[in-house]
């Protein structure tokens, strides 16, 4: 069945932002006296935003900063340098052409600060395209971050649409639970972050390779 809506995850998924949030990262660690990284090794840290993957990094060095202190240092930096090597995957451009050509919504759904997220979809090479909705994180509804159902049941019923009319196209495990939690379909993008780490528990007829399966498939 043809889809009338589709919703994306973010990095990893339209945009290749791990040097993005490598510089950023990197810089507020510095701005502490603390350990860097390699961009690459973010890859085994993201996914779930930024405010996990401090998390995550000050639970593996044992840090006594808290979570709170290194975010208010990294998003001031991240503000200035989000499009930091900032690009969409190869095929993006040519999917989001077809979704516009067919009339079919496109919208975001990311564990990405919203303001955040809104400012990386303005890109130079994703102005061309209106996007529905560009939903992130906010603060104070940390609740309804995925693999909440709830930003995609919204997108639903604002559109009027049945749940075999929405996909959700994701790289993480975190993007397949939270299609699942809404009943609809789901496409994992092999390029994504989700692979790099090795996530385990997505089915071999959701994996895509590049943006024409997904075309073919569903669009």
């Amino acid at each position: 069945m043809k889809k009338k809506l589709v919703i994306f995850d973010l990095d990893g998924t339209l945009l290749n932002s791990i040097y993005a949030i490598a510089n950023a990262t990197n810089k507020a660690l510095e701005h502490f006296g603390l350990k860097t990284y390699e961009p690459m090794e973010y890859n085994y840290f993201v996914g779930n935003g930024l405010r996990k993957l401090v998390q995550i990094i000050i639970e593996k060095e044992k840090y006594d900063k808290s979570v709170d202190e290194i975010m208010e240092v990294l998003l001031k930096i991240y503000d200035k340098e989000y499009d930091y090597n900032l690009k969409p995957y190869k095929g993006i451009e040519k999917l989001l052409d077809h979704l516009t050509l067919n009339d079919i919504k496109f919208a975001v759904v990311t564990n990405k600060d919203h303001d955040l997220a809104v400012k990386s979809c303005m890109i130079e090479e994703l102005k061309p395209y209106n996007f529905y909705k560009i939903i992130g994180v906010d603060p104070e509804k940390i609740h309804e971050r995925k693999p909440s159902n709830i930003n995609v049941l919204r997108l639903r019923d604002e559109l009027n649409l049945k749940n075999e009319d929405i996909l959700f196209v994701g790289d993480m495990l975190v993007d397949k639970e939270t299609a699942e939690n809404s009943g609809i379909d789901f496409i994992y993008c092999n390029w994504g972050f989700g692979e790099v780490k090795g996530e385990k528990g997505i089915k071999e007829d959701t994996r895509v390779n590049t943006v024409d399966e997904i075309i073919e498939k569903y669009l």
